[in-house]
């Protein structure tokens, strides 16, 4: 068989030896010289690449400068800052638009909202209720809401009144009800026209027939025929 052995000028010299002649040692640093085509590299003389460096060239191979890497560093931190105000800024919209929605605020028309039109208190008024409804107690006046199922929410309520003659109406118009067969108040006349009448903002809800409009046509009515009294002869 053929056995390999050094020569003088450190290379390996195949040859035709005997079968009973012994294998010649080579160290294992050599054959693997031999094998790769040179020395083995430490992991000192590895170069790093931009993964293992974070996305960055670093030591005494970088190719880019400590200002360049400054650079980047900063601009970084720059993004990352703007990202964090941006979610700042949207958290305090959402914030305003929450309180905006909760925050209990005077009825308003959409023209009036559009122009910042701001009320601080109720309309003026001049219509009051009789003094036996003003006199009426808590308990009374919870006693007639429940005998009519009306259900109200609010502050400093004003009293129901149960007939049209206490909302103060002129006899003309009383007699007009009369002609188109309206001769009590609905439940949520009975408990809005106080309301209305009295300058109050108000929400009625009930159902379709009944006399949602007369709620705030026939206090109209009134306000009207009060400003025409009110002009010069």
């Amino acid at each position: 068989m053929k056995r390999a052995h050094e020569e003088d000028d450190g290379g390996l010299n195949w040859d035709d030896g005997d079968d009973n002649e012994e294998d010649l040692y080579v160290p294992l640093a050599k054959r693997r010289e031999l094998e790769f085509g040179g020395p083995r590299k430490s992991k000192k003389d590895v170069e790093p690449t931009n993964d293992d460096a974070g996305g960055l060239q670093q030591g005494p191979r970088s190719r880019k400068t400590l200002f360049e890497l400054a650079q980047e560093l900063r601009e970084k931190r720059e993004e990352m800052a703007a990202e964090i105000d941006e979610r700042e800024e949207r958290k305090k919209e959402e914030e305003q638009l929450l309180e905006a929605v909760t925050e209990a605020k005077p009825l308003m028309a959409v023209r009036e909202i559009a122009k910042g039109v701001h009320y601080s208190g109720s309309m003026a008024s001049t219509w009051t209720a009789p003094t036996h409804i003003q006199d009426m107690t808590n308990e009374q006046a919870e006693a007639i809401r429940k005998m009519y199922h009306i259900i109200v929410e609010g502050e400093d309520i004003p009293n129901p009144i149960t007939s049209f003659a206490d909302c103060k109406f002129p006899r003309l118009m009383l007699q007009k009800l009369v002609d188109k067969g309206i001769r009590k108040p609905t439940p949520i006349q009975i408990q809005g026209m106080s309301v209305v009448l009295g300058g109050r903002d108000m929400i009625g809800i009930a159902f379709t027939g009944s006399g949602k409009t007369l709620v705030f046509t026939l206090p109209l009515i009134m306000l009207a025929l009060e400003e025409e009294m009110r002009m010069p002869i």
